[in-house]
């Protein structure tokens, strides 16, 4: 990655015939700062909003930073997977209660199924490389089954 031609190195700046030109990271957040304003003035502060995923874990400052971006500009629209994606959970749970047997171990299972789902990008549970984590299981005689009309990163393992 570090040594890849294509790494970009400084901001750049969409021109309308779609080419990008140099600009100073000074420069880029004032205008973005200045498109933003316009966004606020126009439409009002909730016009804009943030959604921060499962990733997140990765990025341990992105919801105060985010938090404190949106408390500026006068927006509440703070979204998450919790909020977005997974509201139903706690639905779930309090319908029907929670499992108590606690989780299984992911190194110990004959087979995974996903459905729906595409750990290696999203990292979702896995605490390490989630690649490389599947491999090991295949490589132990684990099954990895995956349901999805896409065929995602996973389901290429």
């Amino acid at each position: 990655m570090h040594a890849n031609p294509d790494r970009l190195l400084h901001s750049l700046k969409r021109r309308a015939d779609g080419t990008h030109e140099p600009i100073s990271s000074a420069q880029a957040i004032e205008e973005i700062a200045e498109r933003l304003a316009a966004v606020v003035d126009r439409h009002g502060p909730n016009s804009v909003a943030l959604y921060i995923g499962t990733s997140n874990i990765a990025f341990p400052t992105m919801g105060g930073m985010a938090g404190a971006l949106l408390t500026a500009l006068g927006s509440t629209m703070f979204f998450s997977a919790a909020t977005i994606d997974q509201p139903g959970q706690p639905v779930a749970d309090a319908l029907h209660g929670i499992w108590l047997g606690g989780r299984h171990g992911f190194d110990d299972v004959d087979a995974y199924l996903y459905a729906g789902t595409n750990p290696v990008i999203s990292k979702q549970f896995l605490a390490e490389n989630p690649a490389k984590r599947l491999a090991r299981a295949v490589e132990r005689g684990a099954k990895i089954i995956v349901i999805d009309p896409r065929r995602t990163e996973t389901a290429r393992r």
